[in-house]
């Protein structure tokens, strides 16, 4: 897994641990329950979809989500099949429906949405 330079060594070694004990290179980015992303990476970023390997994913021109931190984020759902999208959304995948419900990603569509109410401007998908 590419390794950012920003990244303490305890955390490339909980990555490495990851990939061995899953024998795949997996995106390493850190989910929201504190544990790598164990999706795997098929863009030279080496991040998943929902990291960095996805139209729709990373900040917003002007990002102003620290000034509502944790206040966006309880409303966002994390993708799965339950999503009225998911049998023709890109993100969508076995790869996804096997992650344990705690460690999949935020759906980047839901996360447009907050993204625009946040900018005040209209979701564009």
């Amino acid at each position: 897994t590419p390794i950012a330079k920003s990244w303490p060594k305890q955390w490339v070694k909980t990555v490495s641990d990851a990939e061995s004990r899953l024998g795949k290179r997996i995106c390493g980015a850190r989910t929201q329950s504190g544990t790598p992303c164990e999706l795997a990476s098929k863009h030279s970023s080496g991040r998943c979809r929902f990291h960095g390997g996805f139209d729709l994913t990373g900040a917003p021109e002007g990002n102003r989500n620290a000034m509502l931190h944790g206040l966006y984020s309880r409303r966002l759902q994390i993708c799965g099949d339950h999503c009225p999208v998911w049998k023709s959304c890109p993100c969508a995948g076995p790869d996804v429906m096997n992650q344990a419900p705690e460690k999949r990603p935020t759906c980047p569509y839901e996360q447009i949405e907050v993204n625009a109410a946040v900018n005040r401007d209209e979701p564009s998908i």
